[in-house]
């Protein structure tokens, strides 16, 4: 497998990209609290972004890679990338979480003692703990720092994490369901084999590899679609972004949850700057690295919704995955300039504003939002069981209300 160019060229702005991507976040958010736009309007621009503009970028970033940088993705290295997301979630993102929380409920169960984990959280806990937000999240970060270099590396994890998402995510779902479930292999296979992310990208490395000739028009017309992704992922990300869900009595389990997910990410990301500096020249290998600090999959909520689960608390984890994983990435993306200001030797010395001012910025909202949340919970009669209110939630992957 060939080695990718040093990222040097790509890189040197990428903190003043990344703030651009975190301010267009908080816009969206801006702009949902004022009114200006809803959820449901978010629905259908989520619709557009995964259905037409996020396919339109793949296709047309594989289909002219040689034409534009000149270096093609080897046919061996395809495979590489979906074998490492898959390796590594399972290895540290599904283990971990079966052993901490499956293997603890068993024992409970066992004991006859007062679950740890409610059965309407225990599943979530787990599917949570693998499988990254990378439509919607990671594609338009990677975009906007990296171009089409970038973006196809991302291309090829997310076929591994679509693998996850509607695979073993799903199975694990349906196994630890509150109430009867069962699996159903056939509709896994085409949960998969649909999601038209994944279509776009084969279709784009099967040109690609038959050496069809780029028609400049078409490539141009993909290119222009695809570029809106960007930012209308990043307002998106915004719109669903809402604190008003976060609740203290979650707090700990959602804590346990993060842990699992980015502590062995964090800790090799670590080892790799103080060790071994030099990789973070590489464009694929930081692409990786961000992959992993990405944050959990929207597909969770329409996965609680339909089996049953705590959809308060699954809504809650989504979001402070994402807060999470955006201070995380800011920093990371921090150490990996100032590691390519000195071309592989580690300098943490600049643009450290910027991560107390995205720190401190989503802190404080996150912590203004969830003291009003509790004072005015507290102030409130107590609230009905779920059950009894006719909630009605919707999500971007649904197509039907669901009544609960």
């Amino acid at each position: 497998v060939g080695r990718r160019p040093p990222a040097a060229s790509a890189m040197p702005q990428v903190v003043p990209e990344f703030a651009k991507a975190g301010l267009a976040v908080l816009a969206g958010y801006g702009i949902k609290r004022l009114g200006w736009i809803t959820e449901d309007d978010g629905k259908a621009l989520a619709k557009l972004l995964i259905n037409v503009l996020i396919p339109s970028l793949l296709v047309v970033t594989f289909w002219t890679q040689n034409q534009k940088n000149g270096t093609p993705i080897p046919v061996a290295e395809t495979f590489v990338q979906p074998a490492i997301c898959v390796g590594w979630a399972c290895l540290l993102g599904l283990l971990p979480g079966w052993l901490f929380f499956g293997l603890r409920a068993r024992n409970d169960r066992i004991k006859g003692v007062t679950p740890r984990y409610p059965s309407d959280r225990l599943g979530m806990t787990i599917a949570c703990s693998l499988g990254w937000n990378i439509g919607m999240f990671g594609f338009p970060i990677i975009q906007q720092l990296f171009g089409a270099e970038g973006f196809k590396y991302i291309a090829l994890f997310d076929i591994g994490n679509v693998i996850l998402t509607y695979g073993v995510s799903y199975y694990v779902v349906v196994v630890y369901a509150p109430g009867e479930s069962q699996f159903d292999c056939k509709r896994v296979l085409v949960r998969i084999f649909s999601a038209r992310p994944l279509q776009a990208a084969f279709i784009g490395m099967i040109m690609s590899l038959t050496g069809l000739p780029v028609w400049q028009f078409a490539a141009d017309w993909l290119e222009f679609v695809g570029k809106s992704n960007a930012p209308i992922s990043l307002l998106i990300l915004g719109v669903y972004l809402d604190f008003s869900k976060w609740r203290l009595q979650n707090a700990v389990h959602c804590v346990q949850v993060l842990v699992i997910r980015f502590a062995p990410s964090v800790l090799v990301f670590t080892l790799i700057a103080l060790f071994r500096p030099k990789l973070l020249v590489n464009v694929e290998e930081v692409v990786t690295l961000l992959c992993f600090l990405m944050p959990c999959g929207l597909i969770v909520i329409p996965y609680s919704l339909e089996f049953g689960y705590d959809v308060h608390f699954v809504s809650m984890l989504v979001n402070v995955s994402m807060v999470a994983s955006l201070i995380l990435m800011t920093v990371a993306l921090v150490v990996i300039t100032a590691v390519q200001d000195r071309q592989g030797n580690v300098n943490f010395a600049g643009a450290w504003w910027i991560v107390l001012l995205v720190i401190g910025g989503l802190g404080g909202i996150a912590a203004a939002a969830v003291a009003f949340t509790n004072r005015r919970e507290r102030s409130s009669p107590p609230r009905r069981p779920v059950s009894d209110q006719g909630l009605e939630l919707k999500t971007p992957f649904t197509q039907h209300e669901v009544k609960v």
